[in-house]
């Protein structure tokens, strides 16, 4: 069965989505993407401003099977349309679903009367439903995109989690070749539990990460060591191989905290108890100071220190500053310090004019005399800190051993 699928929305998630259903279904399937605007110039994946591993690679290779177009009227042509939106956020988690609503209201014309709609962006129990296109068309899939992981999950889904307007109508054909071009479960449910399942995988990850550093936290107070532990927990069958058990400097990013704050509207608008989010966010505020901290209690001299930071984003393999421990780190810090910064995706830093940004993470341990490494990249792993004699302030454990006088704090180990 040959037809085309389109993807909607400037987004990293519409890019991602729109390269891997290339590269999935290339030959089968054409792939049109729409954006008003595009993230790089046609011809010129290169200049893709998505921080992805493989994916100007896949771009590359699947030339042929995809086209970008800023013309709406080319998605009249796809039988399947999926919009691909991602969802902004302010500070406190809420989205703004406006920018859905409207590209929902500009795209609904276009589209052919036999045309399926899929939501992928993110949204709220009940939104899907409201949504004024015939509901035996219209369908909500759970994205389940992980900055730095993005093209993995999407050529590789553990399983689709599709919401239908009732739990016991058949998918239309065409949707449904689609979704086993990926060899994996389609569980269908109706809108709202679909909805509702993408915040509750979230919160469960939540749950766990809040656990996992509150012991973490534990450990460096009574010489335990958390790495031991958390080897003897993937092997609990109610706990698993794939817990996240690696500790951190709390939520980052804006997609946690986001379902955290639904989950916290939702609960206060139909009377429900939910203080567990309230403490869930309390916990993340108090670890994002992690390192602030270990500077001001532990760190000789800290007043005289020219501070030397590695990393920016909120996480490794991504370009997002979204709610950075390290941001947050250079905020708390007085301007007075002299600061040099390096991170492999960032190539300029708005309103931290007293930050050095450096090119390479050497130049940064050069010019340094206490150093913190604030987002977990491979790279910063394979340096030879041998020669650093300051203090390293190192919440993910990159250093594994090193000879010389310097002191290193890492989550999770005992701080004399």
């Amino acid at each position: 069965m040959t037809f085309t699928v389109g993807f909607v929305g400037a987004s990293h998630l519409s890019y991602v989505s729109a390269i891997s259903a290339a590269e999935k279904c290339g030959g089968d399937f054409k792939v049109v993407c729409y954006a008003q605007e595009h993230l790089f110039e046609k011809g010129k994946p290169e200049t893709l401003s998505i921080q992805e591993p493989d994916l100007l690679r896949l771009l590359d290779k699947n030339k042929a099977h995809l086209t970008f177009t800023s013309n709406l009227t080319d998605i009249s042509q796809c039988e399947l349309v999926y919009l691909a939106i991602d969802v902004p956020t302010d500070d406190q988690g809420t989205s703004d679903l406006s920018i859905i609503s409207k590209q929902i209201e500009e795209m609904l014309p276009h589209l052919s009367d036999s045309a399926i709609l899929v939501i992928l962006s993110q949204v709220p129990p009940g939104f899907t439903r409201s949504v004024p296109f015939p509901q035996e068309r219209l369908f909500y899939q759970v994205e389940t995109l992980i900055f730095g992981k993005a093209v993995e999950r999407a050529l590789f889904p553990e399983r689709f989690i599709i919401g239908n307007s009732e739990k016991t109508k058949k998918l239309p054909q065409a949707y449904e070749t689609y979704l086993k071009k990926f060899n994996c479960p389609i569980f269908v449910m109706n809108y709202e539990s679909a909805e509702l399942a993408k915040i509750s995988i979230n919160l469960y990850l939540v749950s766990t990460i809040t656990t996992t550093n509150t012991l973490a936290e534990i450990c460096q107070h009574v010489g335990a060591d958390w790495e031991d532990i958390a080897e003897t927990l993937r092997l609990d069958k109610r706990i698993g191989p794939y817990a996240y058990l690696k500790p951190g400097l709390g939520l980052a990013g804006g997609n946690l905290e986001r379902d955290l704050a639904t989950i916290q509207k939702i609960a206060f608008n139909h009377g429900c108890f939910a203080k567990l989010i309230d403490v869930e966010l309390e916990d993340s505020a108090y670890r994002l100071n992690w390192g602030l901290r270990i500077l001001k209690q532990h760190c000789e001299s800290s007043t005289n220190q020219k501070i030397g930071i590695l990393g920016l984003t909120y996480k490794e393999n991504t370009h997002s500053l979204k709610n950075s421990a390290s941001l947050k780190f250079l905020k708390s810090m007085s301007k007075s310090h002299p600061v040099y910064a390096y991170d492999p995706a960032v190539a300029s830093l708005k309103g931290h004019d007293h930050v050095n940004l450096c090119k390479t993470a050497e130049d940064v341990i050069k010019n340094s005399t206490l150093l913190a490494i604030m987002t977990p990249w491979a790279d910063f792993s394979k340096i030879n800190y041998e020669t650093f004699s300051g203090d390293i302030i190192d919440p993910y454990g990159m250093i594994k051993q090193k000879n010389g006088d310097s002191k290193i704090y890492q989550i999770g180990k005992q701080i004399c």
